[in-house]
This record gives C-alpha cells, sequence and structure tokens, in this order.
C-alpha cells in the first residue's frame, strides 16, 4: 500500500452533527463511499459502491473493514483506521475485494469524522478512482499484477489483483515466474522483451496441465522506467478454434473467396496438400490446384506455406 497524500483539515460537520450530516449525504456523493464505524465495521454504503464492487448494499451492513480489502493491504488499513483523529484525511492506493472475487486497485480517501453527541466518530471512506486499466481485460480465469523492472528486482510482484488468486497464496513480494509460472522462468514472456515500451507487447503460450492444453494470453507494458504492468488469462482449444475460425472468416470475406475456395483454404490452413485437398473434396488434383492458385493470388500469399502468416 502507498499513500499518496496526508492532510489535516476542517472538521466535517458540527459536533452533535457530524454523524448524522454524514449519512443523509452519503447517497449524494457519486463516487463510491461508506462509513465505517470505529469498530471498523461498514455502518452505510452508497448505491455507487455497490454498482463498482458488485454488491448489494445490505452485502455491506456489518462488514468488517478486514473483509473488503486483499489481504496483503489489511494490516495498513487497520493501522490507518486507528490512527485517524477528527478532521484528519489520508489519500493512498489499496486493493478491494469484489463479489466475484476479483481484486479491483483503487485510490482511496479515508477521513475521520468528529465525534456526534453520544461521542461517537466514525471513518468515511471514498474511492476516488480505480487504477490499473489493463485488469478490464482479465477474465474469469485471469489475473493482472504489476513487476519491477528495476535491475536487482526484475520480476517482483509488486501488486495483484484477479480472480484466479482467490483462495492462493498472495504473489507480493515474489518472482512473477515462482507465483504465476511454476517456478520456471518463461523466455517468451512479454515481461523479458528487450525495449519493451508503453504500447507493450502480448504473446500466446500454449500450456499443459492435466492432461490438458491449454492457451495463455500473456500481454506486458512498462510503466516509466521502474515497473511493468502484466495480464494473463487463459484461453481453452475449444474458444481457440473458436477465435482461429473467425479469423478465417474474415480473411474469406475481405478477400470475396467463393464457398468452395473458403472450403479448400480451411483444409490447406491445417496442412494438407494439393492432393488431400482432391480426395477429401472428391475433385480432380488439377482443379484443387487451380482453386488453390486462386487463392493464393486474392490474399497475396506466396505459397500455401505461406497462408499462416495471415492468421497474424
Amino acid at each position: 500500500m502507498e499513500i499518496v497524500a496526508k492532510r489535516s483539515g476542517p472538521e466535517l460537520a458540527a459536533v452533535a452533527e457530524a454523524n448524522a450530516l454524514l449519512a443523509l449525504s452519503l447517497d449524494l456523493e457519486r463516487r463510491p463511499a461508506a462509513i465505517l464505524g470505529r469498530d471498523g465495521r461498514v455502518a452505510a454504503a452508497n448505491s455507487a459502491l455497490s454498482v463498482a464492487l458488485h454488491r448489494s448494499r445490505q452485502d455491506f451492513l456489518g462488514l468488517h473493514n478486514d473483509a473488503l480489502f486483499a489481504p496483503e493491504c489489511r494490516a495498513e488499513v487497520r493501522t490507518n483506521l486507528e490512527a485517524g483523529r477528527p478532521g484528519h484525511e489520508l489519500v493512498f492506493e489499496t486493493t478491494f475485494e469484489a463479489a466475484n472475487g476479483l481484486l479491483i486497485p483503487a485510490t482511496m480517501r479515508l477521513v475521520t469524522t468528529a465525534a456526534d453527541a453520544t461521542g461517537r466518530s466514525a471513518h468515511l471512506f471514498t474511492i476516488i478512482a480505480f487504477r490499473g486499466t489493463d485488469s478490464a481485460a482479465v477474465l474469469a480465469t485471469g489475473v493482472a499484477y504489476v513487476v519491477s523492472a528495476a535491475a536487482t528486482t526484475f520480476g517482483k510482484v509488486l501488486k495483484a489483483w484477479g480472480p484466479s488468486l482467490r483462495g492462493k497464496p498472495s504473489p507480493i513480494g515474489r518472482q512473477c515466474c515462482e507465483a504465476f509460472c511454476g517456478g520456471a522462468e518463461c523466455r517468451i514472456c512479454p515481461v523479458f522483451a528487450k525495449g519493451l515500451g508503453p504500447e507493450g507487447l502480448t504473446t500466446v503460450v500454449s500450456r499443459r496441465a492435466k492432461d490438458k492444453t491449454y492457451f495463455e494470453v500473456v500481454s506486458a507494458r512498462a510503466i516509466g522506467n521502474s515497473e511493468i504492468a502484466v495480464t494473463r488469462w487463459s484461453v481453452d482449444s475449444k474458444l481457440m478454434s473458436a477465435l482461429v475460425a473467425a479469423r478465417v472468416s474474415g480473411i474469406c470475406a475481405n478477400a470475396k473467396l467463393s464457398a468452395r475456395e473458403t472450403e479448400i483454404l480451411g483444409l490447406l490452413l491445417l496442412g494438407r496438400s494439393v492432393g488431400d485437398v482432391a480426395k477429401e473434396l472428391h475433385i480432380v488434383a488439377r482443379t484443387a490446384k487451380y482453386h488453390q492458385r486462386n487463392i493464393l493470388s486474392k490474399l497475396g500469399a506466396e505459397s500455401r506455406f505461406d497462408l499462416c502468416r495471415l492468421l497474424l
């Protein structure tokens, strides 16, 4: 957790009305916000918080703050709550846990109210902004994280979020290859690419697990000179086949291939020879060769082996 700002300011309201006014104005706040009692439990939450974290407002009532934050953030959040004085404001970065298990990085403002007529004070926390837009690309099996790009700590995980982390040890402070690749360095990972810039690189890696093949999409981009943002998610064979089929369909449509040419292109992309195509479609080899020549011409390919380039 990184503290971004710290200041002391005027009290939010008169002592006798502080908490009452805070509760009444909560829904006027457009940003996600909630009131925490001195015991660290949620006393009220606005609709914006409900939408942001995919939970109903009732889900938040009585919820301890530990249930809102990722494990590696809880101790420092607790310290900030305990150290707060009336009118005191802290702005820091942390990670919230949504109902679907997705860990969402955000910048939070924490303000401690003045005591009310009964001597009770409370905390108002507001999510100022959600960070790490890369997390939008993380699917149901995905994870997003930030690693160090410094020479002495290269690859060390600094921040991480995503549903695949649920129920697993925190990767914070570990090497990314250890945390996400079973300990073996993956040299084709874009994290290791020389000259990695802010526009980033994406690689598809084939992996085996429990006698099944799946594909992992890994994207990385530089954040300044000291950090690298990474997203990775799994694509099974069925989805990968569907993506390839959609790509081929688009290529055929753009090149105005006939139905027969489209059928033959599919076979050629599977590595079939002209003779194999002729046998499978019950046509003579000369006809298959004629169709292949037309396909190559329309697609601007030099040979049938060059067709795979079109899928890139």
